[in-house]
């Protein structure tokens, strides 16, 4: 009797289990917006205050929602409204944050979407690391690393994302290094704020100060002088930190006077280790009896004489009248954006500039001629309604950006308007190579700017016209390659090569190269490891520009072979076989074996070092 009694409360328990479960095998979805149409139909109720069940109170503000909807999108609404926790059996709660930052995570859990910008997203990833909300913690913390890299965020919102990547862990933990990155950064402005003051931990500040990106906005002095009013601010507490975080800085390339500030105040508050350490630094620096400083005394001071790490940042500069800005390669999120050190303004007083050309020279950039575009002549243009009453402004002007300084300066103009030409640095040298004119036409001119002397002057010409040549510094000469045109601009479907020898000031052809079916497209040469390499789109000869535009084409890398031929010892140049190449995430960026090869993107491009 009792083994029928169980079995019938089996076969009960079972059919019950089977009504609570559907059979994936015989169910149809007959409409797969059903959860799109059940998501909006909460949010309308929520919009209604219809079927609400709980009343969240939260930064002074009180939200109504439904428990079920909460504990779907956050463990921790799970956990509080299923558990033995006295909130469960409540209708309205008390929860400690942002009532603006929770007002976006309630809308993410109704709608899954998810609206941040750079003024609240630290709030809002702050509560949702607090309420669980994992995916928009996931989506947060890939748009800070943007915005703290780019510098889109306050210090102080740096820190905070610091203090939640030591607190929450794993979620955020990759968000640490970003956030330390940032304060680095933007360390002169950090070290005046507040919460550097008050707020700062010692161990976070040690990571800080080691960083390469300190020297990007801060010098070492500037530096040593924000630690020492750190240390000020909370002397009795903070004192036994003081000689760790000394050993952070590079001492030894901070002028003698400032080691000395620092040294009477260190001896001041009986620092002793301070001390020593400051004393080495300075006795490390004494001439030896060849005249010539001692250098460090150990290992451990040896990295305080080293200045901090130099890298290299693509730089792009305008290129239309419609782009304006100065921006540089993101080599972290493979995009551009525009620089974090602050570009005092334009190069041109427009802010336009277009057909320019750019080199740096000892981490000084230099800009030179272009055109601002299309401005008003007060003059009528019956031929052509979008040029009516306009006339390019062509430039022959040359101007240089000093990082250090953090400004543009006008220097001696060049002999012609020029626009289009390729621009390279040799001995001290600048060469302006060809390009087009005032009137729109090719010219074969070349002049040559003296840096020293800040003067300009002609040298041999070209042997041909070209169409926006390209060039670049080999072993002592420059390459230069380009597309040939006739007078009026036409191209003449082919491809030469031309070496200058600044010792005998002439210019050889040492390669021509016709095409038949197919063009080469933004043409490019680049110097990697002491090989010289060409770079071209090469596409199926088109019909119409449309077709040019639209056109993909194949990319080419080859290897520059420049060899000596006959009795006359004439050089000549041969075209390698096509390179292995491995493309970046943006237009016509590639690597060569791994390694960045070339940058060309729209306007000018060109690369400045910037301490980091």
């Amino acid at each position: 009797m009792a083994s029928t009694v169980a079995k019938d409360q089996d076969a009960g328990s079972q059919m019950k289990s089977k009504d609570n479960i559907s059979d994936s095998k015989n169910s149809t979805d007959t409409d797969n917006r059903h959860g799109t149409d059940m998501m909006q139909k909460f949010h309308s109720f929520l919009n209604q205050s219809k079927f609400c069940d709980i009343t969240i109170n939260i930064g002074g503000r009180s939200f109504q929602a439904h428990k079920m909807v909460l504990a779907a999108a956050s463990e921790y609404f799970e956990s509080m409204f299923s558990g033995g926790f006295v909130e469960s059996t409540k209708s309205e709660i008390e929860i400690e944050g942002d009532g603006p930052a929770f007002k976006i995570l309630l809308e993410y859990a109704y709608t899954g979407k998810l609206t941040v910008a750079e003024g609240n997203i630290v709030k809002v990833l702050s509560l949702a690391c607090y309420m669980q909300f994992d995916k928009v913690i996931k989506e947060c913390s890939t748009k800070l690393k943007d915005y703290l890299y780019d510098g889109k965020i306050l210090c102080e919102d740096a820190f905070t994302v610091a203090m939640m990547a030591k607190s929450y862990g794993e979620p955020v933990d990759e968000l640490l290094d970003w956030a330390v990155s940032a304060m680095a950064f933007y360390f002169s402005t950090f070290m005046t704020t507040e919460t550097f003051l008050a707020d700062m931990r010692a161990e976070l500040l040690e990571q800080v100060l080691v960083e390469p990106n300190l020297a990007c906005s801060a010098k070492e002095e500037e530096a040593l002088t924000g630690l020492i009013n750190w240390l000020s601010h909370d002397l009795p507490t903070r004192k036994q930190h003081a000689a760790k975080l000394v050993k952070m800085l590079r001492l030894g390339v901070i002028p003698a006077a400032e080691l000395e500030k620092a040294g009477d105040f260190f001896d001041k508050h009986d620092m002793a280790e301070c001390c020593e350490i400051l004393r080495r630094i300075v006795k490390s620096r004494q001439p030896k009896c060849g005249g010539s400083s001692k250098g460090a005394d150990s290992d451990e001071l040896h990295d305080m004489f080293t200045p901090r790490n130099i890298v290299t940042a693509p730089l792009v500069i305008g290129g239309s009248e419609d782009d304006t800005t100065v921006s540089y390669f993101n080599k972290r999120n493979v995009s551009w954006t525009t620089p974090p050190w602050k570009f005092v303004l334009p190069p041109t007083g427009t802010g336009k500039i277009m057909g320019h050309s750019s080199v740096v020279v000892d981490d000084v950039l230099y800009v030179v001629g272009g055109s601002e575009g299309l401005v008003h002549d007060g003059c009528d243009d019956s031929y052509n309604d979008d040029l009516d009453g306009k006339e390019e402004l062509f430039l022959n002007k040359l101007r240089k950006y000093d990082p250090e300084s953090n400004s543009w300066k006008e220097l001696a103009i060049m002999q012609l308007l020029l626009s289009d030409f390729a621009l390279v640095h040799l001995d001290g040298l600048l060469y302006a190579v060809g390009g087009k004119g005032y009137d729109g036409e090719p010219i074969r001119s070349v002049e040559c700017y003296h840096i020293g002397e800040n003067k300009w002057k002609s040298v041999a010409p070209l042997k041909c016209d070209y169409g926006q040549p390209k060039a670049v510094v080999f072993n002592g000469n420059i390459l230069m390659y380009g597309e040939e045109v006739d007078y009026y601009g036409t191209p003449l479907d082919s491809y030469s090569l031309q070496m200058y020898d600044p010792v005998n000031n002439v210019w050889n052809k040492v390669m021509s190269e016709k095409y038949l079916k197919s063009i080469f497209d933004e043409p490019i040469l680049t110097v990697q490891d002491g090989e010289c390499y060409r770079v071209v789109r090469q596409i199926d000869k088109p019909k119409t520009m449309e077709e040019e535009f639209e056109s993909e084409g194949e990319m080419h890398v080859n290897k520059i072979a420049i060899k000596e031929r006959g009795r006359t010892g004439r050089a000549t140049a041969v075209i390698g076989k096509k390179e292995k190449q491995v493309p970046l995430k943006c237009r016509n960026a590639f690597c060569l074996n791994g390694k960045s090869i070339c940058v060309s993107i729209r306007g000018q491009h060109t690369c400045i070092r910037h301490r980091n």
